[in-house]
């Protein structure tokens, strides 16, 4: 056991099977064919070489330069490739030497020599391309392994996440509210109006709340008739509340509108839906002697009426002409700058109407016969 071991720094040798790093304590261990181990942290990592001259040349080398005692002076001049220096060149330009150690410093014969230097070449050759087809693989390797970009990574740019509507809304348009619960399932809130809030008139209109995925539908229909009015989804955001309900805002089905909240008109409560009706009102004007009877034939309710007589003579009822009934309305209720219409010397001609349906505003002529 040698008491001076010297720790000598190396650069990495490698070949198919192992790599030999810096700081590596080395040992003379002979192998059949020329080679030398190296001990590490308690591993033996075995390298195998082609070119015994060089190989065996370390090992001489080496064991001279431990075998000197410590402190000798050294003051003997040294061939370069017999210092630590030297050793660390040698092992940079490994098959220069080689061929150089071969031809100038062994008595080999020419014939053996040229075998030498055969051996040198291909073990050079066979350790580069080695090396290359290991980096090729591993370029290769992670190439596969990375991900191919989709096409917003290709772009730069990120599509934003759409998310998925709560409820359908246009498919609910035309249905009665038994129909709507056939959908939507039972609401949160299930209740009718009693026998005495419908003869009262306070229960003309009611409401249906639906809840899913954090979002509520109001559904406002007529108890008597069952027929919808409108749906709302409340919120700030008209983006999303259109994404709520599925909405586009120039479906020809239905008519969209952002109710406006009433303190800061610039802010919204929510978005109401209703079903897009004909521009015209549906319905019929009959008279006596005194009075027009104006009769709606539609499901829903005429509000915020304004009715013109003869083009001339205006009133403005105060209640809403109802779905399937029936409004009475004087002549004498028919003004011109504080003149009342007098059918005896008038005679009655066209009546027109015009009314909010479902947030709609609708018209209609009616000749009198």
């Amino acid at each position: 056991m040698v008491e001076n071991r010297m720790t000598i720094e190396i650069p990495s040798l490698g070949s198919q099977s192992c790599v030999v790093r810096g700081n590596s304590y080395m040992s003379r261990k002979a192998l059949p064919g020329g080679g030398f181990f190296v001990w590490k942290t308690s591993v033996d990592c075995q390298i195998k070489y082609a070119a015994y001259p060089f190989i065996h040349y370390l090992d001489t080398t080496l064991m001279e330069m431990q075998q000197q005692p410590t402190g000798e002076a050294q003051n003997d001049k040294k061939s370069f490739y017999k210092t630590w220096w030297g050793i660390i060149l040698i092992i940079a330009f490994v098959p220069i030497f080689a061929l150089w150690y071969v031809w100038t410093k062994t008595q080999w014969g020419r014939a053996a020599k040229w075998v030498a230097t055969v051996a040198i070449v291909l073990f050079s050759v066979g350790v580069i391309g080695s090396n290359t087809s290991n980096n090729s693989q591993t370029i290769n390797q992670s190439q596969n392994n990375t991900p191919a970009p989709t096409q917003e990574a290709k772009s730069g740019t990120q599509s934003p996440q759409v998310q998925k509507a709560a409820f359908d809304v246009p498919s609910l348009i035309g249905k009665n509210i038994d129909e709507v619960k056939q959908v939507l399932g039972k609401p949160s809130i299930d209740l009718e109006p009693t026998s005495q809030q419908l003869a009262s008139g306070v229960a003309d209109e009611w409401e249906k709340d639906f809840e899913k995925d954090s979002e509520t539908l109001t559904v406002t229909y007529s108890p008597k008739t069952k027929v919808v009015v409108d749906f709302f989804i409340s919120g700030m955001d008209q983006g999303a509340l259109l994404n709520a309900g599925n909405l586009n805002e120039n479906d020809e089905n239905y008519v969209v509108e952002f109710v406006k909240a009433i303190k800061n008109p610039s802010d919204i409560t929510g978005v109401k839906v209703s079903k897009r009706l004909p521009q015209e009102l549906n319905g019929n004007v009959t008279y006596s002697t005194n009075a027009f009877k104006i009769d709606n034939k539609e499901d829903y309710n005429w509000g915020n009426c304004k009715i013109s007589l003869n083009s001339k003579f205006d009133f403005k009822p105060s209640d809403n002409i109802k779905a399937n009934d029936s409004m009475i309305i004087p002549f004498s209720e028919f003004t011109n700058d504080g003149e009342r219409f007098n059918f005896f010397t008038n005679k009655p001609e066209k009546l027109f109407i015009a009314c909010d349906t479902l947030g709609q505003h609708r018209t209609n002529y009616f000749a009198i016969k």
